[in-house]
């Protein structure tokens, strides 16, 4: 994934803002104060760090070598992802949705209503559906049935 398609899909979300608290590098994604992303440059490579569920962040370090604890975040709830061919661009973007997803879900009630207002309400973050093709053979399946875990997204993106 090219680094500009990254940026420019970061910004599109609902609320998302850009900015650079940490200053001239890395370039920093928020909605309502909370940071959600930040894309910088590491050991040459474009990496762009997300929030995620602990488990699923375990899981993905362990089957994607692009794919590592967050850098200079609490490596338990954030990844680093290296824009590799290793993970494919839909993935990346199913990944930074998420992200954003898990910050507005843990937003105050108010800045939650605010972000709503934005755009009539509308959310162009695009949601986790059951349409996603789960194995039930895999040696997982239990979290195979619920949304809210990284598996679907896994399977659908091999």
């Amino acid at each position: 994934m090219e680094k500009e398609v990254l940026e420019k899909h970061l910004a599109s979300l609902t609320g998302a803002y850009e900015c650079y608290p940490f200053g001239p590098a890395p370039l920093v994604f928020k909605v309502m104060n909370k940071m959600f992303a930040y894309v910088s440059v590491k050991e040459g490579k474009t990496v762009v760090t997300l929030k995620c569920v602990p488990l699923d962040g375990e899981i993905l370090t362990e089957q994607y070598e692009s794919i590592s604890p967050g850098y200079h975040m609490n490596k338990r709830h954030w990844i680093t992802v290296s824009l590799t061919d290793e993970i494919s661009d839909d993935m990346v973007i199913d990944l930074a949705n998420k992200s954003y997803e898990l910050v507005v879900s843990k937003l105050k009630k108010a800045d939650k209503e605010k972000l709503k207002r934005q755009l009539g309400g509308a959310n162009n973050c695009k949601k986790y559906s059951r349409s996603h093709a789960y194995s039930r053979s895999h040696p997982i399946s239990g979290a195979l049935s619920n949304p809210k875990t990284i598996w679907g997204l896994m399977l659908a993106h091999g």
